[in-house]
């Protein structure tokens, strides 16, 4: 990834708006059942070919015939387009598109996401202002590939899930309904920026220890992300706490994930830290569209009861303390972490990072400085290349081990087009500022060095 700096251009601005408060990934397949051309349309009608090409490429990674993540609606067919607006009933969709293919506060697509391109972008533009029509003929057979909405058990093909680990789970955290460990969640529409903890009782023995995670997203029109944390205060096994956006006291980061997210296979001498008496699976809803939205996701462990040489855990890095004033370009908001070991004497050893923020992020770093020298950076997002919705491990090869007195600087930049201050918080339309590295010994470690907290 290239270092950090100033950045010249036009603008990363952001879809603020309540019905894309999940601004979705743009490394999905294209989806649409209907084909390439968008068939299906009344009388048959069809996408002109260069516009169904666009779509596919720039916005079927959410907007699919059954849209994923929480958008409001499909932009597979030329159907798709002719309907009423959801957000303005009053308009058509290609007379929304018209609008926010251009428009400097709630732009498509999103914030973090490939851009249009000149060309895609004069495709859209000339399509539009001859008034969205259907196209002349058949485009071919290569489009219209099927998106897996559900199966937690496998990975639908991606690569991602437990059903490409190379281990069999242990172990399982997955939402379920009140009462029921084998019923989904009824999650409620219209449902935004939602909330929801799952808490549980440890199943792991003393000392056990992690050595892989896959995420299980089963109805993932409506999941956005999750976190596991661990704990030691008691939690009723098996309740559901809604509105969490407050996790349990003294919790720990155990693993997330979010669209774009990968499997974690860990080192075949490193075993993640599972000593928690309970832990509390965090899931982050966006139902704009489906009465029958109901989920059973969650992540899938491999795990050890024959300890590793390496015991390892996740430090919590940057800032929970700051605001990000009205009308910022490239802002910048520090968190300096003076001592990863506890004691300030152990060796830290750092094998991968995992940066965040939301809607507002355009660049990320965490340097690791030794007295006036700049020994390199652990994480570095460049700036206009920060993606919300594609918030990824990032394995730190080879290993960097911190000293003790060294310095871990963590920066996260943003712009903020509104007129309107936004601070931290756990919404989407909130900010946050976190590196969350994974190190060992784990005992030794200071487990939140953060500026704020």
């Amino acid at each position: 990834m290239n270092a950090v700096g100033p950045r010249s251009g036009w603008l990363w601005l952001l879809a603020l708006t309540a019905s894309l408060a999940a601004a979705c990934a743009g490394d999905k397949s294209p989806a649409g059942g209907s084909g390439q051309g968008g068939s299906g349309g009344k009388g048959g009608a069809q996408l002109p070919c260069d516009v169904a090409s666009v779509l596919a490429a720039k916005c079927q990674g959410c907007h699919a015939a059954t849209p994923l993540f929480g958008a409001p609606m499909p932009l597979a067919s030329y159907a798709d387009t002719q309907a009423a607006a959801v957000s303005s009933p009053a308009m058509k969709v290609w007379q929304l598109m018209s609008t926010r293919i251009h428009s400097a506060t709630a732009p498509m697509p999103p914030n973090g996401q490939p851009p249009l391109a000149g060309g895609e972008l004069a495709t859209l533009d000339a399509w539009l202002a001859a008034g969205a029509p259907a196209g002349a003929g058949s485009c071919g057979p290569d489009g219209g590939t099927t998106t897996d909405t559900g199966g937690g058990a496998g990975d639908g093909g991606t690569g991602i899930g437990p059903g490409s680990l190379p281990c069999t789970p242990s172990h399982s955290f997955t939402a379920h309904a009140t009462g029921s460990a084998t019923t989904r969640f009824p999650v409620p529409l219209p449902t935004s920026d939602a909330y929801v903890c799952f808490n549980f009782r440890s199943p792991f023995a003393a000392g056990e220890q992690a050595t892989a995670f896959a995420p299980v997203i089963d109805d993932s029109r409506v999941i956005h992300h999750f976190i596991l944390y661990g704990t030691n205060t008691p939690l009723t096994d098996g309740s559901i706490t809604t509105n969490c956006q407050g996790t349990a006291a003294n919790a720990t980061h155990v693993i997330g994930w979010a669209p774009g997210g990968q499997n974690i296979v860990l080192d075949p001498d490193v075993g993640l830290v599972l000593d928690y008496a309970y832990f509390q699976l965090q899931i982050h809803y966006n139902n704009a569209l489906y009465p029958d939205g109901a989920d059973a996701s969650g992540v899938a462990i491999c795990s050890t009861t024959t300890a590793r040489e390496h015991a390892a855990g996740i430090v919590t890095l940057g800032n929970s303390l700051f605001s990000i004033p009205a009308n910022a370009n490239d802002f910048a908001v520090t968190g300096t972490c003076p001592n990863l070991a506890s004691d300030g004497q152990t060796v830290m050893t750092v094998i991968e990072t995992s940066p965040h923020m939301h809607l507002l992020g355009t660049g990320f770093r965490t340097q690791h400085l030794r007295g006036a020298a700049d020994v390199g950076d652990l994480s570095n997002i460049a700036l206009g290349s920060w993606s919300f919705d594609g918030q990824r491990h990032y394995p730190v090869n080879p290993r960097r081990q911190v000293l003790p007195g060294d310095v871990l600087r963590t920066t996260c930049y943003y712009d903020n087009p509104t007129s309107a201050a936004v601070r931290v918080g756990t919404r989407t339309r909130d900010e946050m500022c976190f590196d969350f590295i994974t190190v060992f010994p784990y005992a030794a470690a200071t487990r939140k060095c953060t500026t704020g907290l």
